[in-house]
């Protein structure tokens, strides 16, 4: 049995149908209307977003550098490893940062 036609989807979507009735494709969509866009304006944010993004990027480096010169000061109460390198100062605060990291994100 030939497939029942699907009803018209909303807006500017339709799908693709061969003479006979059976589906030949993908929905496609209709580009005159999609709310006032015409394509022109397909930077709009990239400023935005590459500004969010050194902002971030910043910020958790500013946080890591906050965490290493203030490791003495919130580090004292967790006990020396018997590795030699994990009682470094960055090592310690690079655990910090990706607790929090983890906790934000």
């Amino acid at each position: 049995p030939a497939p029942m036609p699907l009803a018209p989807l909303s807006g500017s979507l339709s799908p693709r149908w061969a003479d006979d009735g059976t589906l030949v494709g993908a929905v496609s969509v209709d580009a005159s209307n999609l709310g006032g866009h015409d394509g022109a304006g397909e930077a709009d944010g990239i400023v935005e977003m590459v500004v969010s993004f050194f902002v971030a990027i910043v910020f958790w480096i500013g946080l890591f550098y906050f965490f290493v010169f203030t490791e003495h000061r919130w580090a004292g109460s967790v006990p020396r490893s018997e590795k030699q390198q994990e009682n470094d100062k960055y090592w310690a605060a690079r655990n910090l940062l990706g607790i929090v990291h983890a906790s934000v994100v």
